[in-house]
């Protein structure tokens, strides 16, 4: 009985370790692709359609034979998620000593078989591909290029590499293109199928176009935050990568609309006033009488290929002198608008986009160029006042190394406030010095300054010299509304120009004493005035 059971148990196991063959399971069209940077031989399956390849269980063994390394060693790989349907790409590693001797990547053929412990599978392999890194830093840059009814992601490619790849015809194929957006409390990324991209070649540029009705679903300009691209470049059997990434954005609209764009920078708010030309004015008189549901305004400041961006939420008016804020609300922004207040002398372009939208569709953009920048100087003013008078302090910017006021020259201030509009609420004449730390102005109140005050939104002090701003400062906070306090304030100011003034007068007849009287008497009459002191 014993004998037997043995005799039945062998032949079982005769019976489970003669695997079998299904054949047809892969096209000749798979490859495999010999990853030289990686290590790695990736083949890539193209199925057949066979349904008894379905038999091949999760758990398989991929071995790989190259002619470089026959009678040598054969790469394997052993996966337990795979899946007949759905599995398109097995890759094994080439680590051993006799793939470095060897050079495993300059293999020209290859065999290919999935097994498992019942069944096993020979893959037919149609080419062997090199995939190498023989082309870096091709792209000098890229960018996206927003247009009304497309937008186009652009590579440009350097001369040497250009010259490398039109040598011998090649193709694209394998593109990755991703594009990442920040909304309001989240972070979106949209990757781009093949299906969604039109391919071109515009002088050594690769241009990638998606049309108008993928691009208002998959772009927002105002939300935009990184291109990622990662194209395949296929020459004979040898395949390079190419990869980039870009915060670039440029826009194709109508033409700008200002003569001068003035952006002043400061630690955590920006501005920018500019002065129309006829364009601009055609502008504003297009937009006055019509209603559009969206109307943006953002701010690309550049360092080299960095860009950094800040959204403002004034209305583009074109007028004259007309202030567009810029303010942040989160701390990232804040952190950028730092950097860039403490890196003004590397900005290397700054400019503007206003786009206009009405049901989702842009109907207009428009790009304007900055044409100076610096800081203020003055870090803003504060506003006191009460029913009788007004008056406000202009605050010193210290640090700035751009301050555009000449000291003891006469300037014109424009109190304006801001709601939809900006209005002037009242002008006088000033004579400014940079160098005080704390310059006070004062002037009498009315019921109508009073009410344009308290009904503003934003308050603005314009500085202009021969009807031409040279800077504007924003209201920091309101001090005080108290009469008595102004009093206060009066009084100090007069005091100290009093006291300067009697300390001066006093210093001058001394200084007259001193010289018209013998020396003993003097040097006397000194130290008596020493000892009241």
């Amino acid at each position: 009985m014993l004998n037997l059971i043995v005799i039945a148990f062998h032949g079982i196991t005769t019976e489970i370790n003669t695997q079998i063959e299904i054949e047809d399971c892969y096209s000749e069209l798979s490859r495999v692709v010999l990853k030289e940077d990686q290590a790695q031989i990736c083949v890539q399956l193209i199925s057949a359609g066979n349904s008894s390849c379905k038999k091949l269980p999760k758990g398989v063994k991929v071995s790989v034979e190259l002619d470089n390394l026959s009678g040598f060693y054969t790469p394997t790989g052993y996966f337990s998620d795979f899946d007949y349907s759905s599995t398109t790409e097995l890759c094994v590693s080439c680590l051993n000593q006799a793939c470095i001797d060897n050079v495993f990547y300059e293999s020209k053929t290859a065999s290919v078989v999935i097994e498992s412990y019942g069944y096993k599978a020979p893959v037919s392999i149609g080419v062997v591909v090199r995939e190498q890194q023989d082309l870096v830093n091709c792209i000098k840059q890229s960018y996206i290029k927003v247009f009304s009814a497309k937008i186009e992601l652009v590579a440009e490619i350097n001369d040497y590499c250009w010259q490398i790849l039109t040598a011998n015809s090649y193709q694209l194929l394998n593109n990755t293109i991703t594009i990442r957006f920040s909304g309001f409390t989240f972070q979106e990324t949209y990757t781009l199928a093949s299906t969604d991209i039109v391919f071109t070649v515009v002088g050594q540029s690769f241009v990638f176009s998606i049309d108008e009705s993928n691009s208002y679903m998959i772009f927002d300009e105002y939300d935009f935050i990184e291109l990622e691209m990662r194209i395949g470049i296929q020459q004979s059997n040898t395949i390079n990568y190419l990869t980039t990434s870009s915060t670039k954005l440029e826009i194709d609209g109508l033409p700008p609309g200002f003569s001068q764009l003035r952006l002043r920078i400061n630690p955590n708010s920006m501005q920018m006033a500019g002065v129309p030309s006829d364009v601009g004015i055609l502008y504003g008189q297009m937009a006055a009488g019509q209603h559009f549901d969206a109307f943006h305004i953002k701010l690309q400041i550049q360092f080299g290929d960095d860009a950094y961006f800040f959204e403002s939420t004034d209305l583009q008016t074109y007028q004259n002198g007309q202030t567009q804020s810029f303010s942040c609300s989160t701390d990232q922004c804040k952190t950028n608008m730092l950097y860039v207040y403490n890196n003004i002398d590397k900005i290397t372009s700054a400019g503007t986009v206003s786009t206009i939208k009405s049901a989702g569709v842009i109907l207009y953009m428009v790009t304007e160029t900055v044409t100076s920048i610096y800081e203020g100087c003055y870090k803003g003013f504060h506003l006191n006042y009460n029913a009788k008078y007004i008056w406000f302090d202009l605050l010193i910017n210290s640090a700035s190394t751009t301050c555009q006021i000449s000291t003891n020259q006469t300037y014109q201030l424009t109190l304006s406030s801001k709601n939809s509009t900006l209005v002037n609420i009242t002008q006088l004449t000033q004579v400014l010095n940079s160098t005080i730390e704390l310059i006070n102005i004062s002037f009498v109140m009315t019921k109508d300054i009073l009410a344009m005050i308290q009904k503003s939104t934003s308050t603005f002090l314009f500085i202009a010299q021969n009807q031409v701003t040279i800077d504007y400062l924003t209201l920091l906070k309101v001090v005080n509304a108290d009469i008595d306090s102004f009093y206060n304030q009066q009084l100090i100011i007069l005091g100290v120009t009093m006291g300067a003034s009697i300390i001066i007068a006093t210093a001058t007849h001394l200084i007259k004493l001193y010289v018209k009287r013998p020396v003993k008497k003097t040097q006397l009459k000194l130290k008596d005035f020493d000892e009241i002191d």
